[in-house]
């Protein structure tokens, strides 16, 4: 199982580049998380995307989801010329405000998840954890053929998030804010407390993404290695981790 980064700001893009964005790959079928602002063009541009037919949304803030519209769009026109079969899966949590304009005729179709169920999404077992923020955000876990991948989306510190990371091969894990920044940004983490919940959970490695428009990004591995001790990885466009 493989991880691609595909956007990794926060809020919005910075030129050239995108907001959250991540493809789960094995030889088998992919699965997208997140696709944010500017994401789409990235998106094609890395990835066949009429190879890609399963899409999970952590939450509906637009830089993890607006792209899911020319998405749509993309969808019909590569079924009205032959290259794509069949609708895109979304899974989403539910909005009264967004829920309904993710089916689109037969090009998208929306699947509503919540804490509870399981899903297999062509082999990838997928869970989900409601997190700790401003609206309704989940955290996502997939796990395949013995490896795991746990996404934190957006997020303040939560025991069950670390519980729900337990032992991850590979823990993606927004870090909004630098230290000393703690409660500034409702529902964020900082850079130190990714390290913690890395530490906590056992993972095996650890993506920081989802970062700030100002100060030193590299300062955030700087920061979050005082606690996790293990790898720790900056998140950058195409920048692929083989587990």
């Amino acid at each position: 199982m493989n991880l691609k980064v595909i956007g990794y700001w926060g809020a919005y893009p910075e030129p050239d580049s995108a907001t959250s964005c991540y493809v789960i790959s094995d030889e088998e079928s992919k699965i997208v998380l997140d696709i944010g602002s500017g994401a789409l063009s990235k998106l094609t541009k890395y990835e066949n995307i009429n190879k890609i037919n399963d899409i999970i949304i952590s939450h509906f803030h637009y830089d993890h989801f607006v792209d899911i519209y020319p998405l749509q769009f993309n969808s019909m026109i590569q079924q009205n010329i032959g290259k794509r079969k069949e609708p895109i899966n979304i899974y989403t949590p539910y909005d009264p405000n967004y829920s309904d304009t993710m089916d689109y005729k037969t090009f998208t179709k929306n699947i509503m998840y919540n804490q509870g169920p399981i899903f297999d999404i062509n082999g990838f077992i997928t869970t989900f954890l409601k997190t700790n923020h401003v609206i309704d955000s989940y955290a996502v876990k997939v796990k395949k053929n013995g490896k795991s991948i746990v996404y934190t989306g957006d997020t303040a510190w939560s025991d069950e998030l670390v519980d729900f990371s337990k032992n991850a091969d590979l823990l993606i894990c927004e870090a909004s804010l630098f230290d000393g920044m703690k409660g500034k940004v409702e529902g964020h983490l900082t850079a130190g407390e990714a390290g913690k919940l890395a530490n906590e959970a056992n993972v095996k490695k650890l993506l920081l993404t989802h970062f700030p428009h100002f100060g030193v990004i590299e300062l955030l591995k700087k920061q979050a290695s005082k606690y996790f001790k293990k790898e720790i990885i900056l998140a950058e466009e195409n920048k692929t981790i083989k587990l």
